[in-house]
């Protein structure tokens, strides 16, 4: 398992297009953990 600043790392040397990919990926994986919260509390 790689570690948060390796992770770190690995994000600050994409290229500009595939910084992009992965902001989007991660926006949708938050937006999902979010709703994943919301159904388990309402």
């Amino acid at each position: 398992m790689l570690t948060l600043e390796q992770i770190k790392s690995a994000i600050l040397q994409l290229p500009p297009d595939e910084f992009q990919k992965f902001l989007e990926l991660f926006s949708d994986l938050d937006y999902q953990r979010w709703d994943d919260q919301l159904e388990r509390y309402c």
